[in-house]
């Protein structure tokens, strides 16, 4: 079994993979979704939180790379001949969303290490896919995510650094992460990205 990447506390449980090869419209399907959902939240986190740190100078960028990496898959999508449609529900996300705390600073705290955590589970599988999917087109693809998906990860945990003390931030992250656990394996194994 792999080490898990990122900080996380568990890996993907090898059954994904095998699903995602005999579902793999799903997968890019599911993919396209998670980069648009991603670039319209850095750019709902920079109109909700304008005055923390660091938020303006980076959150735009970021939504423009989240939506050329929707394009990318997009264009797979388009020449493989799958069809378009609308996002299944993320039981993922929506479990993790549901552990964000409620008064303002820890709202905006735990919703960059949530998105964080987001990003190194996809970074995760981006890794799986890279090494041991069988098509090379889709390989190379998620060898090219891969580092940009790693650096997203560090790009919100450095904007909690920026506003949170180094213990606060990694002491709530290392509670993320726990439940991030309990969560993927309560979960039912999904061709999804997360």
């Amino acid at each position: 079994m792999m080490k898990p990447l990122l900080h996380l506390k568990s890996t993907t449980p090898p059954e994904w993979l095998a699903l995602v090869r005999n579902e793999e419209s799903k997968l890019l399907l599911d993919h396209a979704h998670a980069e648009q959902k991603a670039a319209a939240m850095a750019i709902s986190l920079l109109n909700s939180f304008p005055d923390k740190p660091g938020l303006a100078e980076t959150l735009p960028a970021l939504a423009l790379e989240e939506m050329d990496h929707f394009n990318q898959v997009m264009t797979l999508i388009i020449k493989r001949g799958y069809p378009f449609a609308k996002p299944e529900k993320d039981l993922y996300a929506g479990s993790l969303k549901k552990l964000i705390r409620n008064p303002r600073d820890s709202y905006f705290m735990d919703l960059l290490l949530v998105s964080a955590i987001i990003e190194a589970r996809s970074c995760e599988r981006f890794d799986i896919l890279r090494r041991e999917y069988p098509d090379e087109e889709l390989r190379q693809f998620y060898q090219s995510l891969f580092p940009v998906e790693a650096r997203h990860y560090s790009l919100f945990i450095g904007l909690a650094l920026k506003s949170f003390s180094k213990e606060l931030v990694f002491s709530r992250l290392d509670d993320l992460l726990t439940e991030e656990s309990k969560i993927l394996q309560a979960l039912p194994i999904r061709p999804v990205m997360h």
